[in-house]
């Protein structure tokens, strides 16, 4: 049942329009349903590991050993490189969405910020590779691969990809390609004010929901607001199904969205303020809200410390337990801190219950930028560290990670 008094207030539908979110060079986790592994993206680094489980199932490498060898692939675009996200299939195909700003793509300079849809096997082999480019800008922040190897790839532009009116400054755009990368159909969401997507996610019917913030970046935050949380729903054929800006005092900014089994939605992100019904402890917070499958928020939580507190992503397990990663420069939750920022890992069950909080430090910065279930129940994060986990090596400098844990939020490997 939803307590009003610990929920985002539940807006009118909105018309169509378009969603905004802060570049980054987050590192994004994928999981294959039928094969073990996973897929990292970190600066102009795709890091992957696919194995089969078969013969070998429930085991996670509770044993401290990653269960099957990893392999990089560089990209040189030429340019201003990122690989923003990253999706797996059941065959354990990888799919990486690049962007490059004054880069090359396929032999042919590119004055503004263009993306690159591209497809690896399981071992690394390239198979194919997409151009996503008007000639304005696009930044294309995630990526999701149905159950017929269909993909959908979200983010922001400032030109007409979607074939549609530009409704002001930058708008949300997702785009659906065939199995071969082939382009289906685009569809843009935006209103006069600025739209960033921050993440799409597939509901059990098929369906694409989009999640991000929207609002004016030249407002004053204390005195206008900026930006809020918004959703959007669309079909498998590009039809909206519905929308939501969800207004507060606050200033919203979503990070990810995931999908629960039964139709629910889970979207993070961070705050300046407090959310309805919550607490603002100070600086930016974390939050986490979950919305059921008509876009009406169910719970909404807060949490933070007296200095920023940041999000990087949200996944759910089978159970609908949700599982948020971030990084804190406080001790957020009681979690002792070790070095400059520490990354965390924090549990919720179906109804909001904070089940339990795990601090991941080195004594340098630690940062978590994705997290994944993996179909034994246990987690994948992924981040960025100047330190060294034990029995890691470090270079000094800024060095992308992947650390599993258990369903219970101990560290395996």
């Amino acid at each position: 049942m939803t307590n009003e008094d610990d929920t985002i207030e539940t807006p009118a539908p909105q018309g169509n329009g378009h969603p905004p979110l802060s570049p980054s060079t987050r590192a994004h986790p994928g999981l294959g349903r039928a094969r073990w592994g996973f897929a990292v993206g970190a600066a102009a680094l795709l890091v992957a590991c696919s194995g089969d489980p078969e013969g070998d199932e429930g085991d996670d490498g509770a044993g401290g050993e990653i269960p099957c060898e990893p392999w990089t692939q560089p990209l040189d675009l030429g340019g201003d490189d990122r690989v923003r996200a990253v999706a797996t299939d059941a065959e354990g195909n990888i799919f990486a969405v690049a962007s490059t700003r004054q880069g090359v793509f396929e032999g042919t300079l590119e004055t503004q910020s263009d993306t690159m849809l591209i497809k690896y096997d399981a071992s690394g082999t390239e198979q194919w590779r997409t151009l996503i480019a008007t000639d304005a800008n696009e930044t294309f922040q995630d990526v999701a691969v149905d159950d017929e190897g269909n993909l959908y790839v979200a983010g922001t532009e400032t030109g007409m990809l979607s074939g549609q009116t530009n409704m002001g400054g930058t708008d949300s755009v997702l785009v659906k390609f065939d199995a071969n990368g082939d382009l289906q159909w685009a569809r843009g969401f935006g209103t006069a004010r600025d739209e960033y997507a921050a993440g799409l996610a597939l509901d059990g019917e098929g369906n694409v929901v989009l999640a991000g913030h929207t609002g004016d970046p030249w407002a004053i935050v204390g005195e206008d607001d900026p930006y809020d949380l918004f959703a959007v729903k669309f079909d498998t054929e590009g039809n909206e199904l519905w929308s939501r800006v969800y207004e507060t005092e606050a200033v919203v900014f979503a990070n990810s969205i995931a999908a629960v089994p039964g139709g629910d939605l889970v979207v993070s992100g961070y705050v300046d303020g407090a959310l309805p019904g919550q607490t603002a402890f100070g600086g930016r917070d974390a939050f986490i809200t979950r919305l059921d499958p008509g876009g009406d928020a169910r719970w909404t939580r807060q949490i933070g410390t007296t200095s920023d507190d940041y999000v990087g992503g949200v996944a759910v397990n089978a159970d609908g337990d949700a599982f948020m990663v971030g990084r804190s420069f406080g001790e957020i939750a009681g979690q002792v801190t070790i070095g400059g920022e520490d990354a965390f890992v924090t549990k919720y069950d179906s109804n909001g219950n904070a089940v339990w909080i795990r601090a991941i430090a080195t004594g340098g910065d630690d940062t978590a930028r994705g997290v994944a279930v993996d179909a034994t129940g246990g987690l994948r994060v992924v981040g960025e560290t100047t330190g060294a986990f034990d029995g890691s090596g470090s270079t000094g400098a800024l060095d992308p990670y992947v650390m599993a844990l258990s369903a219970g939020g101990v560290p395996q490997w």
